[in-house]
């Protein structure tokens, strides 16, 4: 089973949730918003955070940035406030994530899938292909992970999971949002499953799982950053690649009742 979340935006009692729940899991997937632009100031205390959150967590992850995850330009660590002092270890970390083309590429272990890779995993007793977009990457940098990820499907056989941060435009998970773009790769790639955000609240006003070509996308919402709901679990949805059954859980908006709505993907 695989846990699909996206839009965490900093929000620390949703890194902790899904730290404690990580084990029932064979694949923690984020598409991206792993950080908060209106928290800039506290950009080193934050990506230190993540990377020992990713570094310390039991199950396999994959990521993809955001909007919110600094693509649009350089990041300067040392203008920027911490908390406390940190130690040699700690300011050879934040080098290492200022020299690199993007701070999450230093994320990447091989038990994590960061930003821009197109990897074949073993998933419980299944391999499942993943491919992470990075958000606002150049036609030429997307198309070589859609076809990376293409040619891992086709010699492998393994169901294909991509993680773009945008949705498809105009599908159940987007709304008259989402990326334009991503339904020409869909329809030219055909990934089984795409993971998506950031619209927080189109799953509720559409659907958090919608047939785009002959891909599943999902998109599990996430009004929790939106409100005092920090005792919440994230929105996510549980893929059961065996079952071919996705089960969105949910923060209700109109209720105290958890939304819990499976539905199946058919047989593949």
């Amino acid at each position: 089973k695989i846990l699909l979340t996206a839009d965490l935006h900093a929000a620390w009692p949703c890194y902790d949730w899904i730290a404690e729940h990580a084990a029932k899991f064979d694949l923690v997937c984020v598409a991206g918003d792993l950080l908060d632009a209106a928290q800039w100031s506290k950009l080193a205390d934050h990506t230190l955070r993540i990377d020992h959150w990713c570094r310390n967590l039991p199950t396999p992850l994959a990521l993809c940035s955001g909007n919110h995850d600094g693509n649009d330009e350089p990041l300067v660590f040392e203008s920027l406030a911490m908390d406390k002092d940190p130690d040699e270890a700690t300011t050879d970390r934040l080098r290492q994530m200022m020299l690199a083309d993007h701070w999450m590429d230093v994320l990447g272990a091989d038990r994590v899938v960061t930003d821009g890779q197109s990897r074949l995993l073993k998933v419980g007793s299944a391999r499942l292909v993943v491919t992470t977009i990075p958000y606002n990457a150049g036609g030429r940098v997307a198309e070589s992970l859609w076809e990376k990820g293409a040619a891992l499907r086709e010699a492998s056989g393994a169901p294909w999971l991509a993680l773009h941060h945008e949705p498809p435009a105009n599908a159940a998970v987007a709304g008259e949002f989402g990326d334009e773009f991503l339904q020409w790769s869909l329809e030219a790639h055909r990934p089984d499953f795409l993971l998506s955000g950031p619209l927080h609240r189109q799953p509720y006003a559409g659907d958090f799982a919608a047939k785009v070509h002959d891909t599943w996308c999902f998109n599990p919402g996430q009004p929790c950053i939106e409100g005092p709901l920090e005792n919440e679990p994230p929105n996510h949805i549980i893929l059961d690649l065996k079952a071919r059954k996705g089960t969105w859980d949910a923060v209700p908006l109109k209720s105290t009742k958890r939304i819990r709505r499976p539905k199946s993907m058919g047989v593949s």
